[in-house]
């Protein structure tokens, strides 16, 4: 039997390998012309420039002013208090024992409060009598202690305790 002329097949029978190969490629071109096509259509950056306010002449004779930020956490007049060291057990058994040194930032005016101070440890003590050491333990756990008794002080202290600072702190 004679093999007609417009047969694809080869004495080996790769004719359709080179077909694919040409058909990948051909394919691989369009993603790839698609894809840049999009990259520059929608992901290039925008050439809107920002609107940029004119700007009117300051008289030379006027004084700059100065803005009022404040830099600290607390006034410049507020007074610090320090406490004396509050040793309790933790938790209902008090199987634990801690040791905090604190202080409390007020105004000048409640500063000579002793009965204030007297309230603030006492709110404090109670306070670490009711968590357990597993509350606290960790940098997270002695970041929602200082905001807790940041709280506390300032509620106990009617105006007048504007925070308070930790110096000192020994979990046993």
């Amino acid at each position: 039997m004679a093999k007609s002329p417009t047969s694809t097949t080869t004495k080996g029978g790769d004719a359709g390998q080179p077909s694919l190969v040409v058909a990948l490629l051909i394919v691989t071109l369009i993603a790839s012309g698609a894809g840049a096509g999009f990259a520059f259509a929608f992901l290039r950056p925008s050439t809107v420039e920002a609107v940029v306010p004119k700007l009117e002449p300051v008289e030379a004779h006027e004084p700059a002013t100065t803005s009022k930020v404040q830099t600290n956490r607390f006034p410049a007049d507020a007074v610090e208090v320090a406490l004396d060291p509050i040793v309790t057990g933790l938790g209902p058994n008090a199987d634990r024992k801690m040791r905090l040194e604190a202080s409390i930032i007020m105004t000048k005016e409640g500063a000579t409060s002793t009965t204030l101070r007297t309230e603030v440890v006492e709110d404090i003590v109670v306070f670490l009598n009711s968590i357990k050491a597993e509350e606290i333990s960790g940098a997270r756990g002695l970041q929602n202690l200082r905001e807790d008794l940041d709280d506390r002080a300032r509620i106990r202290g009617r105006g007048t305790v504007l925070g308070m600072l930790i110096s000192g702190f020994v979990l046993e």
